[in-house]
């Protein structure tokens, strides 16, 4: 049984969020901000690796010349196998549960969310290549999302998740659809200590067992 606590220091390391447990978490009565569950999201597609959010990757000059880049950071929160068994359960929200409109005809996993009343509506989701959160609502307080203030009662599987599908096709135009896998760096030939630390930058747990 997991308590909540254990919740909490969970869900913290899986997008860095701390802040006061309660035991009503895993209940939803916690708020969370979009970017949070944007950033859970990427650490599920990452296959557990956690990676800071971050608005500015690169500045260059006109003549191409870096100035700023931003730091690769990468750190393992979850077990690969678990990310991806976890990823597995919500691939099948996507095929034939709430999620059915969010897909964007490729690999696609993620979780829908309605608060009492249709207050909130949320679809967060992602796919090998892209990972975001659609909220919708009203800023000034819990407004109900039912008609004939909007032409339907807005649920997670319905505007949240027809939104992420049209963010993710057109995003993604350009980009093959890949599969939910776990890429490892070759480092086949590379001294133990090189290895090493490429492949704990990268987010893995490495243990040496042989020198040779």
């Amino acid at each position: 049984m997991l308590s909540h606590a254990n919740l909490a220091a969970l869900v913290a390391s899986l997008a860095l969020w701390s802040r006061p447990a309660y035991r009503a978490l895993a209940l939803g009565a916690q708020e969370v901000t979009v970017l949070d569950m944007a950033s859970v999201q990427a650490t599920l597609a990452a296959g557990g690796v956690y990676r800071p959010p971050t608005a500015i990757t690169r500045i260059t000059t006109t003549s191409g010349e870096t100035l700023y880049e931003r730091p690769r950071r990468a750190t393992r929160v979850l077990d690969q196998r678990l990310a991806l068994q976890v990823t597995a359960a919500l691939r099948e929200v996507v095929r034939r549960g709430t999620g059915v409109r969010a897909d964007p005809r490729r690999p696609v996993a993620g979780k829908t969310g309605t608060t009492q009343d249709s207050a909130d509506a949320w679809f967060a989701g992602y796919t090998p290549d892209m990972a975001a959160a659609v909220w919708m609502g009203f800023h000034g307080g819990r407004v109900p999302m039912t008609p004939p203030r909007t032409r339907i009662t807005v649920e997670g599987g319905t505007w949240p998740a027809e939104t992420f599908s049209r963010l993710a096709i057109a995003a993604l135009e350009d980009v093959p659809a890949g599969a939910f896998t776990v890429t490892v760096a070759d480092v086949q030939g590379h001294a133990a200590a090189a290895a090493e630390r490429q492949l704990t930058r990268a987010g893995f747990d490495v243990t040496i067992r042989e020198r040779y």
